[in-house]
């Protein structure tokens, strides 16, 4: 992975839980709302672990 996507992916994680934050959501909250584990919402805004484009949209909406 090159420093540019780990970049990309680190902004992208905090952004989620930044948002995810300020709503008020937990991760299960923010998991059951889109069909996912808080395991996998956790995943995201950590930066570990495959990136499904759908499921950040829907997270992030």
């Amino acid at each position: 992975m090159s420093s540019r996507t780990t970049t990309r992916r680190r902004q992208l994680g905090s952004t989620m839980r930044k948002l995810r934050a300020r709503s008020g959501m937990t991760l299960e909250e923010a998991g059951g709302r889109v069909g996912v584990s808080k395991a996998t919402v956790s995943r995201y805004e950590t930066q570990s672990g495959p990136v499904k484009w759908p499921i950040v949209d829907a997270l992030c909406r």
